[in-house]
């Protein structure tokens, strides 16, 4: 069998590095925003500021650092507040190229921002309307005088149910519109701290608001 003559090797070595190029950009956006991905971030802007007894209660900005680093094209970060047990809880959801959005975890930014992670995580599942939801669960303490204990799950979608990947770059990375939801939740009390309380609260919240965050994603999958 004849070799390839050293030009067309070379050619064919430009086109591999060319294509392998072309994807990362697309899988990154680093070329910009994609219709697909503005129209995505369109979709949170929309959610209301009642979700049963929870009530809109502040609005939070994500910091410039945290948006370049999940090259984040949107989101909405809210604090609702429970009208009848004072229960207060973060919600964030933000939408990216899997590729970035899909790496970074609170495991390390909370960590790296004064916080103690106090187990390792585990599933936490939420059913809705027979489906279930899979989100991961971490457990921090603030190295404060407080002490105050802080519960946060995250999982991940491109539209359909949200799934909690074991490593997540592996199965979600490729994805070029990917949505992170994150909720945390303050858990009450210096010494001691009903966790089961707050994991119900935390659920009860979920079950709500996941079926509106889902009409917004399949509605623009509609379209």
């Amino acid at each position: 069998m004849k070799s390839l003559p050293v030009w067309t090797l070379a050619i064919l070595a430009s086109l591999i590095t060319l294509g392998s190029g072309w994807l990362h950009g697309h899988i990154t956006q680093r070329w910009g925003q994609s219709d697909a991905m503005m129209q995505a971030a369109l979709r949170l802007d929309s959610l209301p500021a009642q979700v049963g007894p929870w009530v809109f209660d502040a609005s939070y900005e994500l910091s410039d650092e945290a948006v370049a680093m999940l090259s984040c094209q949107g989101y909405i970060y809210r604090g609702y507040r429970n009208e009848v047990t004072g229960d207060s809880i973060k919600l964030a959801v933000m939408v990216g190229p899997g590729a970035k959005m899909s790496v970074h975890v609170p495991e390390v930014c909370y960590e790296s921002n004064n916080y103690t992670l106090l187990e390792d995580r585990e599933i936490f599942n939420v059913e809705v309307n027979g489906q279930t939801h899979h989100f991961w669960s971490v457990h921090f303490r603030v190295n404060e005088v407080s002490q105050r204990e802080l519960r946060v799950l995250y999982g991940w979608t491109n539209g359909g149910h949200w799934q909690a990947p074991r490593v997540a770059r592996w199965y979600v990375a490729g994805e070029p519109v990917l949505y992170k939801l994150q909720v945390s939740h303050a858990l009450t009390g210096l010494v001691h701290v009903d966790e089961q309380a707050s994991q119900e609260a935390t659920r009860l919240f979920m079950q709500m608001v996941i079926p509106l965050i889902q009409a917004k994603l399949e509605s623009g999958a509609s379209e």
